[in-house]
């Protein structure tokens, strides 16, 4: 302890006074403030559309859900952003969601800023709705 290497979460990993001694969310994934920020929606009981429609959202951003959430950069999101098939809409939507699941970890002290703050979808993703209706006769 007096060494500064005590880590009281690896002792006592179910402990009451774990969020007092030790950051109890520091190991949480991008996939537990997905689902940790769902039952907020429900408890503030949005309608089950705008629920379903997140649903969608957290299946969406599955690469990213093993992902600890202290570790998510922007580039790992420029990185996704690129990947993606879908419409440009369609990512800023999955984009706002992981946003304001996010907002979760920057309360916790997990993260000092949202890195879905700092990313444009925008910049790095062309509209495909804009391709596919120039196509339209």
């Amino acid at each position: 302890v007096e060494r500064g290497k005590f880590i009281y979460s690896d002792y006592f990993p179910r402990s009451a006074r774990l969020k007092i001694f030790g950051n109890a969310a520091a190991g949480k994934t991008v996939k537990m403030y997905l689902d940790e920020y769902l039952e907020i929606c429900e408890t503030r009981k949005l309608s089950p559309s705008t629920i379903g429609g997140y649903k969608k959202c957290r299946s969406a951003l599955a690469s990213l859900h093993i992902c600890p959430a202290s570790e998510l950069t922007p580039a790992i999101l420029k990185a996704w952003i690129q990947s993606q098939k879908t419409t440009l809409k369609t990512i800023r939507n999955q984009l706002s969601f992981l946003r304001s699941a996010l907002d979760e970890a920057v309360t916790d002290g997990v993260l000092q800023i949202n890195p879905v703050s700092l990313v444009t979808a925008s910049r790095y993703q062309s509209d495909k709705s804009e391709a596919e209706s120039s196509n339209v006769v």
